[in-house]
């Protein structure tokens, strides 16, 4: 039996310094990423609550303050003969505590899913063949 040689012109031209390489697969940025972007502001918002929450505080005090003043004068125009306490202890209709759920809960799922996508997740590259694959060295 005989067997036939067969010539193939693409790697009859190639040279000794020509490696056949396979893509390699390659991570994505981090910064392209949905995930790193959430925790990145939802930790910088939360920072920035942290240290402006007694300025918050304050103001919502003196708001407060001002609508009980108002509402306790409006009171007493239009109703002279129905003596009110004005000294009542003020209660903040408004807190910091939602924001600080929610920018948590934004905290905690971003970094989550930003870990997950970085370190747990095996990668499902397809690698495939390029040109100077097809060049095999003798």
């Amino acid at each position: 039996m005989e067997t036939a040689t067969v010539i193939n012109t693409e790697t009859e031209n190639c040279t000794e310094d020509v490696k056949p390489t396979a893509n390699t697969p390659t991570r994505p940025k981090l910064t392209e990423s949905i995930w790193f972007w959430g925790y990145l502001f939802s930790t910088a918002a939360l920072i920035i609550l942290f240290v402006m929450q007694s300025k918050i505080s304050s103001r919502q005090n003196n708001e407060q303050r001002n609508f009980q003043a108002r509402q306790q004068t409006y009171e007493n125009v239009t109703r002279p003969d129905n003596p009110t306490n004005v000294t009542q202890k003020t209660v903040h209709t408004v807190t910091t505590t939602p924001l600080f759920v929610i920018l948590g809960i934004t905290f905690s799922v971003s970094w989550i899913m930003l870990c997950r996508q970085r370190f747990f997740k095996l990668n499902k590259t397809v690698i495939e063949p390029t040109s100077s694959s097809t060049c095999l060295p003798n």
